[in-house]
C-alpha cells in the first residue's frame, strides 16, 4: 500500500505543479491586499472574524480547485474503473487516491492562514485557531464531494463548471453578505455549521459509492 501512496503523490506532483504554483501566487496576491480590508474592519470583532472565516474558505476553496483538476481529466480517460479491479477495498483505494491532493491542500491553507494572522492579527488566536480548523474540514469536505461527483456523474464538465462558477459566487459573498441587515454573529455561526455538514455529506457519500454506477458512468 505504501508503493501505491508514492506513486499516487508522485503523479499528483507530475500534473499538479503548475496549478499548484499557480494557487500561491494568487493567494500571495490576495493576502497582500486584505491589510486594507482588515484596518478598516478593525472597529468590529464580529466582522473582522466573519471576513477572516470567509478569507480561510476561500482559499480552502481555490486549494480543492488546483489540486482537483486532474480529476476531471482521470475521468475523462476512463481510468477510475480501475479502482475496482485492485485487490482492495474501495474505501482504501479511495482514501490513496485523495490522500495527496487533501494534505496539499491542507498545506496551503495551513500556511496561507499563518502567514494571514502573523501579518494582520485580525482576529485572536483562539478565533484564528477557530477558523482555521474550520478551513482545513472546508477543503477535506470540499474535495470529498468534487470526487464523490466526478466518480458519478457521466459528463464531468458539468462538475468542472460549477467548481469555476463558485470561486466567483465565494468572491462576491462576503460583500453581499455585510451589506445585507443580518447578524453576522448568526452568519459566522451558520458557516462553521455549513462546514461540518459539507464535510459530513462528502463522507457519506464516498463511504457509498456504487462502483457499477462509476464503470457505467
Amino acid at each position: 500500500m505504501l508503493k501505491l501512496i508514492r506513486l499516487e503523490v508522485v503523479n499528483f506532483l507530475k500534473v499538479s505543479i503548475f496549478p499548484f504554483i499557480l494557487l500561491n501566487l494568487v493567494v500571495a496576491i490576495v493576502v497582500k491586499n486584505m491589510k486594507n480590508v482588515f484596518d478598516l474592519l478593525s472597529s468590529s470583532s464580529d466582522i473582522c472574524t466573519f471576513y477572516t472565516l470567509f478569507f480561510m474558505i476561500i482559499i480552502s476553496y481555490a486549494a480543492a480547485f488546483m489540486t482537483t483538476i486532474n480529476f476531471e481529466k482521470e475521468k475523462l480517460s476512463n481510468l477510475y474503473h480501475r479502482y475496482f479491479v485492485l485487490p482492495l477495498p474501495p474505501g482504501v483505494i479511495f482514501a490513496i487516491k485523495l490522500f495527496p491532493p487533501i494534505i496539499f491542500s491542507m498545506c496551503v491553507v495551513l500556511i496561507w492562514g499563518i502567514v494571514m494572522f502573523l501579518m494582520f492579527h485580525p482576529v485572536t488566536l483562539i478565533t484564528f485557531v477557530m477558523a482555521l480548523c474550520n478551513a482545513l474540514i472546508f477543503v477535506i469536505g470540499s474535495i470529498l464531494l468534487i470526487f464523490y461527483f466526478d466518480l458519478t456523474l457521466k459528463n464531468v464538465s458539468i462538475v468542472y463548471g460549477i467548481k469555476f462558477i463558485l470561486i466567483f459566487v465565494l468572491s462576491y459573498l462576503p460583500n453581499f453578505i455585510v451589506s445585507q441587515n443580518v447578524s453576522i454573529k448568526v452568519v459566522n455561526y451558520s458557516i462553521i455549521i455549513f462546514t461540518f455538514l459539507l464535510f459530513i455529506t462528502g463522507i457519506i457519500l464516498i463511504n457509498n459509492i456504487d462502483s457499477e454506477k462509476v464503470i457505467l458512468s
